[in-house]
Order: C-alpha cells, then sequence, then structure tokens
C-alpha cells in the first residue's frame, strides 16, 4: 500500500524530486513553445518587410503543461424585429480549446512510492490538479456565416450592424463555453494517460505509476 515518502530515505526522495523536476522542465518547455508559436503567427510583415517586434508588457512565470485540445465550434446570433421587418446574423466559428494542469502545486508531498509492486520494482501514486481550460484559440478566418432579413430592412446596413455585432461577441462566447459532464471525464482520463506517460518516460517503466487528481475519492 501507498505511503508518503520518508524523510530518511534519500532514494525515495530522489526519484520523487527528479519527477517533479522533470515534468516541470518539459511543463515550461510546452508551455514556453506555445506562447513562442502564438507570438509567430501574431507577427507580421510591415512595408519595409521586417519583422514587427511584440512589446513585452508583462512576463509572468507559469508551470503549466497541455494534456489535451479539443476542436468544437460556437455560434452566435444577433438580431432585431420591429415595425420596420426583422433582420437576423449569426456567425459559426472553429474553435480549439486546450486543457491542462498547472504544476505550481506540485511537490515531494504529492508523490507517494512504495517498493512493494506485484509486477514491477517500485509503485508511483502522482496527485495533480483537476485538468482546466488554459487557452481558447478562435480560428476567425474560418468563419460562416447566415445574414437574413425581412419587410423593409436592408442587408447592407442592418445585416452587416447585426454581423459586426456577433463577430465581436464570437471570442467571448468561445471562452465562456462549457463541456459536458462524459467530456470532462474525457479530458481527466486523458490527461491522467498523458502524465502517466511522461512520468514512465522519465523513470523508466519498470517503476508502475499512477495518477490521481487531487480532491478525487479514492
Amino acid at each position: 500500500m501507498s505511503q508518503p515518502i520518508p524523510r530518511r530515505s534519500r532514494s525515495r526522495f530522489l526519484i520523487g524530486g527528479v519527477v517533479v523536476f522533470a515534468i516541470g522542465a518539459v511543463g515550461i518547455r510546452l508551455y514556453e513553445t506555445h506562447s513562442l508559436s502564438r507570438i509567430e503567427h501574431a507577427c507580421a510583415l510591415d512595408g519595409d518587410s521586417q519583422v514587427r517586434t511584440a512589446e513585452v508588457l508583462r512576463a509572468v512565470r507559469s508551470l503549466k503543461i497541455i494534456t489535451c485540445e479539443i476542436d468544437t465550434q460556437v455560434r452566435v446570433d444577433r438580431g432585431d424585429e420591429n415595425w420596420r421587418g426583422v433582420v437576423r446574423a449569426s456567425v459559426t466559428t472553429p474553435v480549439r480549446m486546450r486543457y491542462g494542469v498547472d504544476l505550481e502545486q506540485l511537490d515531494a508531498t504529492t508523490i507517494a512510492y512504495s517498493s512493494i509492486s506485484e509486477s514491477r520494482s517500485g509503485l508511483i501514486v502522482l496527485r495533480v490538479s483537476y485538468p482546466e481550460l488554459l487557452a481558447t484559440e478562435v480560428f476567425s478566418a474560418q468563419e460562416t456565416i447566415d445574414v437574413s432579413t425581412e419587410g423593409l430592412r436592408l442587408r447592407n446596413i442592418g445585416g452587416e450592424y447585426y454581423l459586426g455585432l456577433a463577430r465581436r461577441d464570437v471570442p467571448d462566447a468561445a471562452r465562456q463555453m462549457k463541456l459536458r459532464p462524459a467530456d470532462e471525464a474525457k479530458v481527466r482520463a486523458i490527461t491522467a494517460d498523458q502524465i502517466k506517460a511522461l512520468v514512465s518516460k522519465i523513470i523508466g517503466d519498470d517503476v508502475a505509476v499512477i495518477v490521481r487528481f487531487i480532491g478525487e475519492p479514492t
């Protein structure tokens, strides 16, 4: 049965320390790579073919690792109805939701090690926070629109106005989307598998790895 790592056991403490340090390093690298990728997409060429330099307003230390990506879409409808007629506009946009875990809470106390295992040389139980939404990417260039008017309402006036409102509200609508319970369970399962695979690569397959979430019933 798993038990907290004893202070007097240098080997067990070393295993826990290596796991924490290595996962943290990989997490920093993955999040850093993702951030740099977004900066590269944000950069554009000006008239002199010079790359614009991003102005860094704030740099915050972060220790988060993306474990699951979900592709979906968001639809926003806007319109109006009065004595002159009806105008409706809708925008449907692809969205990518990136889920992951915050490794700031990961330390030696969240790892339990046992040298007793039925089929392997040891067992590590790693407790991490529940996966959360880390980033939402909206692909506005791939949107589909629908504008309809009735009565005296004109598409080039009322239609374009409400289409603009719908486009404006797409990012907020995307950030407010929630997963169904079944999909949340899938995200947690994928996250646990990803972290388990990462730890196994670090410490080897001869040690069994179990990933549990902090606050999860045992």
